[in-house]
């Protein structure tokens, strides 16, 4: 038997685990329970070792226990941090989605095209969801943008109407450093010729109508 062990900590992926997840080898049928989710490898598994433990590598860790995830966002967290952080990448994870023994559940699905999309964070994703379903132009996600002499990456950018928005999670501005690092970096921006308003990730689900509603106001202006 394969083990996912504990995926937190042996392949560096930020989940907390409730129950033991197991790969059992192709074709042998082993019931999940209470305490043991199993998952079925396919004919391509390969083997990685964490401390002289065999387990299935990142990308179909990941697959697995995001199947058995049942909120949105920490669907979106587990895919897209997975990436971000470099433990895996998305070819990676769209292979082990496909040869996956199960059909691949909407939220993976969903994780998936956003990451392909350029979302980073659950935050990111979840912006991405409302625009599209407002009707609104869909942005570059963690586009490149030159202001003076440096190169930036913000968060979602309207190139043609020089319109910028970026997520803040409550992480960002923690640190005095770091909160005045990001004020720079928003005046380099605006001397650029760029409009940036921000939304706290919290507002994202807690008013999605006052985001759009402000969102649509600034693109409507700065598109005439």
């Amino acid at each position: 038997m394969l083990s996912h062990c504990s995926a937190a900590d042996m392949l560096g992926l930020r989940i907390t685990e409730t129950v033991a997840e197991i790969t059992v080898p192709h074709g042998v049928r082993r019931r999940s329970n209470p305490l043991v989710q199993t998952h079925q490898s396919n004919r391509r598994t390969s083997i990685v070792y964490r401390s002289g433990l065999p387990c299935t590598p990142v990308a179909r860790t990941v697959i697995d226990v995001a199947c058995t995830l049942r909120r949105r966002n920490d669907v979106r967290a587990l895919v897209s941090d997975s990436v971000q952080r470099g433990l895996t990448t998305f070819a990676a994870l769209a292979r082990e989605a496909e040869l996956a023994p199960r059909h691949n559940p909407m939220l993976l699905r969903s994780a998936l095209e956003e990451v392909a999309a350029g979302a980073r964070s659950a935050g990111e994703a979840e912006f991405r969801r409302l625009v599209r379903l407002a009707g609104l132009p869909e942005p570059e996600l963690n586009a490149k943008v030159v202001a003076g002499q440096r190169s930036y990456t913000v968060d979602a950018l309207w190139r043609d109407c020089r319109v910028i928005v970026e997520i803040d999670g409550m992480a960002n501005h923690s640190r005095i450093d770091q909160w005045e690092a990001d004020l720079r970096r928003q005046n380099a921006l605006h001397a650029a010729g760029y409009l940036v308003i921000r939304f706290p990730v919290r507002r994202l689900f807690s008013d999605p109508e006052g985001v759009i509603a402000e969102l649509r106001t600034v693109l409507l202006r700065m598109a005439s």
